[in-house]
């Protein structure tokens, strides 16, 4: 009989926003941006029926209300659209930007922060897959992620310690835009995951931090920001650019004991090819404003994708 551990518990909050439709003028949908939030789990399978689950439920909502739920990172639309225009958006009111937050269990607040000095050099990874925000309120921003630009200092990990006896200390890794599809968003979950098992282990080892310049680490921060997985990342401790899916792959590679132990190895490539051959949300967007130059397509576009009626096995 295995003795094994299961894979640490995760829970992931997605932030989405309502777009309303000018189709029902009586029933005025408020500036709004909802939240889905899982349960802790630890198999994948049960995360992806999860933020399914919790799309459809908000989507439904959304629709009685005379709008629809759509997953972008940033408001695409300020003053409307043919058909749709942004849920009372200001161009003078605060910003609403959506991100996926990645809660994953640590066994102590030492742990944590242990896991917090190691995962660094791959956050800027993490944000090129997500990336999922090209618009900003009518313009194109020339950003794959403007909600990055948008968030300015605001922290990408959150150590966070217990809350109560029976709570245990957890990491929260907040860097990524909130992506398009369900699977993405497992994703971007699995390999967080990944990452926190595998520094936690080399923290144990007694494995010192990489060592990570501030200016290097801001500046492939930014680079993953403006192009995604379009153009070269930057390896933040060779200090050197780097092709992005071979930046991808190395992630995939350096997390690879930890994925495979937790029996999620197999579907995180499978996943990784789907990203690479349909693109980042950024380059969707686009590409469904190509054609005739008009949001309302790429809102349609985010509305279908955004809460799927059914989940392929």
């Amino acid at each position: 009989m295995s003795t094994a551990s299961p894979p640490r518990a995760v829970v992931v909050e997605e932030e989405l926003l309502l777009v309303g439709t000018t189709a029902r003028p009586s029933a005025p949908v408020p500036r709004e941006r909802v939240a889905t939030r899982t349960p802790a789990v630890h198999d994948l399978d049960e995360l992806r029926a999860a933020l399914a689950a919790g799309r459809r439920r908000h989507a439904a909502c959304a629709d009685g209300r005379g709008a629809v739920l759509v997953a972008s990172g940033t408001e695409l639309v300020a003053g409307g659209t043919d058909r749709f225009r942004a849920s009372g958006a200001d161009t003078r009111a605060p910003a609403l930007t959506c991100g996926c937050s990645v809660r994953v269990e640590t066994g102590s607040r030492e742990e944590g922060v242990a896991v917090a000095e190691r995962i660094g050099p791959w956050l800027p990874v993490l944000l090129a897959i997500s990336a999922n925000s090209p618009f900003w309120r009518g313009a194109d921003t020339d950003y794959a992620s403007y909600r990055t630009q948008l968030r300015g200092q605001a922290p990408a990990v959150v150590v966070a310690a217990a809350s109560g006896p029976s709570e245990p200390a957890a990491i929260d890794v907040r860097v990524a835009d909130v992506p398009i599809e369900v699977d993405d968003a497992v994703l971007v979950a699995a390999l967080a995951r990944a990452l926190v098992e595998t520094a936690a282990r080399r923290w144990r080892e007694g494995r010192p931090p990489p060592p990570v310049r501030t200016e290097v680490a801001r500046l492939a921060t930014w680079r993953a920001s403006r192009s995604g997985l379009a153009a070269a990342l930057v390896d933040v401790t060779g200090r050197r650019p780097v092709p992005a899916r071979v930046m991808v792959n190395r992630l995939v590679a350096h997390a690879q004991d930890a994925l495979d132990e937790a029996g999620d190895l197999g579907l995180v490539q499978e996943l990784v090819a789907d990203l690479a051959e349909r693109g980042t949300g950024a380059a969707r967007q686009r590409d469904a404003y190509r054609d005739r130059g008009r949001l309302e397509d790429v809102v349609r576009m985010l509305a279908d994708r955004t809460a799927p009626l059914a989940l392929v096995p």
